[in-house]
């Protein structure tokens, strides 16, 4: 019979079959050259593609390359500030000023830059910087620096305006004589006798009041014991003209009085100036000070509360101790402010990027995760959790649920056998523990409890993964919930903590029902839930069958 039948096979076979498979093949050879493009046409596609982006080249206005390009223009805003101004300064413009106006660099006025740029990277450096308020430091001393510039240049050309005198120390404009080069002794004053003139200082008020009826002694005196630092117009024309703009603008010590009537006006314009501008700037640099202030002053009122609190509640004053200083710990590594809240503000894809930047790397080196897919591993990176523990806390003991595993951000763990009291092992940053917890499987030799317990040496920030979250997650994934059972299984096997066959093999995940009915209660309710749902999956499909087989016996 048997060779009946396959004889009618072998008749039922159309000898055309094999002809149609050969075309079949020559086809599939072709569309298989035509996918792989040659060299020649590779080539010509990456040049293509390279003229594409130079000629629509383009710089994006969040790109890093734009932000250094505004720092340039800046730095040319900057020099150009100062520059067109300095020239009034006779000794500078008859050595530099032609090479400013000619010279082409990113410096140069040919360069076009603007305020506008100067302003957008003020800004962008705002966002940006990590000492926002620093930054706003030194830009407040930036703009007091150019505005004590420009009020200088402007007091040495009304100087010019109205005559530079050398003779008087007490016109208001500028003159040489408020301003000497400075002397220094070739003597040793303090060593040598013929380095000090005698004067009579035990019986004199006021040294400049009777000084002047024997200078010229003075000044024979000290005629081969000196030598004077040669500093040219230019130091002494600037210097005394910015110290000149700085006191007037800030209010701060006393001037020649204005005599005329454009001397009263300079003067009551540098005046509203110092008014105005100036305590504009000093308001600033009160408004960052106070902001600099205000998290350290929420800081005392959080501790003054927990002190509060404690001692009303009469706590141990060992458990404040430790309070505290967790306190302070969270303070100084700045983690009071809750990390979700902060993140919530931004996009989930973004809120997905930051935590796979954060965990991704960790995750990965996890055996349990090994060949999953990449979609999912970024689901399971949003689903950890940050705890800080204290010195000595233990974060699971011997004989409770396990229900989580633990990643170590920061910090020292050490696993200890609570029956001995000996330190098993040390996790170090970066480290696992209890990657087994986050699955059921089925054949576990240790069943649902923690056989170690984990303590933390000091303070440690810990990443936190639940069972709950990742079996929820599983419910979505059932291709990576097979191949992370599979993984926990091969783990397990290899500790020899899996149920195993008498030639020690892996036992069949289905043999084991009426262990997993021992542990139901063991189980989460997401774990319950899902186990319900499989078996409600397969009545479905047990009855389908009949359904179908009873249909066509009829």
């Amino acid at each position: 019979m048997e060779d009946t039948e396959n004889s009618s096979e072998a008749e039922s076979i159309d000898p055309l079959q094999f002809e149609v498979d050969e075309r079949y093949f020559e086809n599939a050879e072709l569309e298989s050259y035509d996918v792989y493009p040659t060299g020649w046409t590779i080539a010509k596609e990456v040049l293509e593609d390279f003229s594409h982006r130079l000629v629509y080249f383009y710089v994006p206005f969040n790109s890093k390359l734009f932000y250094f390009w505004s720092f340039l223009v800046s730095i040319g805003v900057l020099y150009n500030a100062f520059a067109m101004v300095i020239f009034i300064f006779a000794d500078v413009k008859s050595q530099y000023f032609w090479n400013w106006v000619f010279l082409p660099s990113p410096t140069s006025n040919y360069s076009n830059p603007t305020v506008i740029r100067l302003i957008d990277f003020v800004q962008r450096t705002q966002q940006r910087t990590t000492f926002p308020r620093l930054f706003k430091i030194v830009l407040l001393a930036v703009s007091c620096i150019v505005l004590f510039h420009w009020n200088a240049c402007l007091y040495f050309l009304f100087s010019i305006y109205e005559g530079i005198t050398e003779e008087s120390q007490t016109e208001f404009g500028f003159s040489y004589y408020k301003v000497f080069e400075p002397v220094f002794p070739v003597c040793e004053a303090y060593y040598g006798n013929d380095c000090w003139y005698n004067e009579d200082i035990d019986h004199t008020l006021d040294l400049d009041d009777v000084r002047d009826s024997y200078k010229m002694d003075l000044v024979n005196y000290w005629k081969n014991k000196h030598y004077r630092w040669s500093t040219g117009n230019f130091s002494r024309e600037y210097s005394m003209s910015v110290y000149w703009s700085a006191l007037t603008i800030t209010t701060c010590g006393q001037q020649p009085w204005p005599s005329t009537s454009s001397q009263n006006s300079l003067e009551i314009c540098d005046t509203l100036i110092g008014v105005l501008v100036f305590a504009t700037i000093i308001g600033s640099v009160g408004s960052v000070v106070t902001q600099m202030s205000q998290t350290v002053n929420e800081f005392r009122q959080m501790m003054d509360g927990i002190k509060f609190y404690m001692k009303y509640r009469e706590v141990n004053s060992a458990i404040q101790e430790r309070a505290l200083g967790c306190f302070m710990y969270l303070m100084a590594h700045n983690q009071l402010d809750d990390e979700e809240c902060i993140l919530s503000l931004l996009p989930p894809r973004l809120q997905a990027n930051i935590a796979a930047n954060l965990h991704m790397e960790t995750l990965q080196k996890v055996e349990i995760f090994a060949m999953c897919d990449s979609r999912f591993m970024h689901e399971v990176v949003l689903l950890v959790k940050q705890q800080v523990f204290s010195p000595n806390d233990y974060l699971c003991r011997k004989n409770e649920k396990a229900k989580e595993m633990f990643i170590i951000k920061q910090g020292k763990l050490r696993v200890i056998d609570d029956d001995t009291g000996k330190e098993l092992h040390e996790l170090n940053e970066g480290a696992t523990f209890g990657e087994l917890s986050i699955v059921h499987v089925k054949g576990n030799l240790l069943g649902t409890r923690r056989c170690v317990s984990l303590q933390s040496v000091g303070y440690s920030d810990v990443y936190v993964l639940y069972r709950d979250d990742v079996s929820r997650l599983l419910l979505e994934f059932p291709q990576e919930y097979r191949t992370v059972i599979a993984n926990a299984r091969n783990m397990l096997h290899s500790r020899g903590l899996l149920e195993t066959t008498e030639l020690g093999e892996m036992c069949d995940p289905e043999d084991h029902e009426e262990a997993e009915d021992m542990i139901l209660e063991e189980m989460s309710v997401v774990e319950q839930l899902t186990r319900l749902t499989g078996i409600i999956d397969d009545l479905n499909a047990n009855l389908s069958e009949m359904i179908v087989s009873f249909s066509v016996g009829n």
